[in-house]
């Protein structure tokens, strides 16, 4: 993160590209079509927390991970209550 005094190597204008084109499935959806524990805070929360350390806004992956909790939650694969959000 750039606000953190990294700046990835990653062109964003390719990346939507790139991933159309991958042929597996990532590992989360691997967990929940196998019906294992879901690793959203593992995969997701150290990413929404450096946002959050340098002050980046994330709306579109907020909403995201709240719909991934949604989605384990109801397959009963995530029981983390400590964080709603």
């Amino acid at each position: 993160m750039v606000s953190l005094g990294c700046a990835p190597a990653v062109d964003v204008d390719r990346a939507p590209g790139f991933s159309r084109k991958m042929t597996h499935r990532p590992s989360i959806l691997q967990d929940l079509d196998l019906g294992r524990p879901m690793e959203i805070d593992g995969i997701y929360g150290a990413t929404l927390e450096l946002a959050r350390l340098g002050g980046v806004a994330t709306p579109v992956l907020d909403l995201l991970v709240a719909l991934v909790k949604l989605r384990a939650r109801a397959a009963g694969l995530y029981t983390n209550f400590t964080q709603l959000n």
